[in-house]
Order: C-alpha cells, then structure tokens, then sequence
C-alpha cells in the first residue's frame, strides 16, 4: 500500500459495489488495496446530496420528523446498500462511480 497512485475507475467501481453490498470500508479498502482512510476520503468527497421526495404533503404533515436518513451518522455515511433507498422521503447521500471519475478527470484536466 505504500505506492501512492491515484484511484482508477475500476477501483471507484469496486467502491460502489461494496457499498451497494453493505460492506464495511475496511472489507472494501482490503479488496482494492488501499487504505481505509483513502476509501473513507472518496466517498465523503464524492457523495451525491439528494433532497427528500415530497409526496402530496407529506413534509408539511410531519415537519416535526428528522429527514436525515439513519445510515447518514455511521460509517460510510451513504445510502448505497439500503432496500428502501428508491423510494426514500429522507435526505440521503450516494456514492456512484460514473460520477466520482468524471469529477475526478475534470478536475485533473484543469
């Protein structure tokens, strides 16, 4: 682990899988080869914010409610993996690869 080298987008992809299997950032670190710390830094640099879906009026009815998602306050705090994501009313946040590489290679060719 002591050659410093960018992730690649097989290894963001990895990332994404492991998350969307609820694997925990070590298990993923160890698969990829790479510290936990670079996993946990990619994730929370290149999680993706989604609002909270309102249905009829379901937000004014229950403004009392938190709208955070749960697995928001542990490790890796993101929703990939969840059953329930598709159709979730809570604010959440998602790793995907495609995305976190096309920041990565705009970012690198400015």
């Amino acid at each position: 682990m002591a050659n410093y080298c960018h992730l690649s987008y097989e290894d963001r992809k990895n990332i994404e899988d492991g998350l969307n299997e609820n694997k925990s950032i070590n298990q993923i670190a160890k698969e990829i080869n790479r510290s936990h710390t670079t996993v946990l830094r990619e994730i929370d640099r290149n999680k993706i914010y989604f609002k909270p879906k309102q249905y009829g009026t379901y937000k004014n009815n229950n403004y009392d409610r938190d709208i955070s998602c749960s697995r928001l306050a542990k490790s890796p705090y993101v929703c990939n993996g969840c059953k329930s994501r598709s159709g979730c009313r809570k604010e959440r946040y998602t790793y995907y690869a495609r995305k976190a590489d096309d920041s990565y290679r705009e970012v690198k060719s400015n």
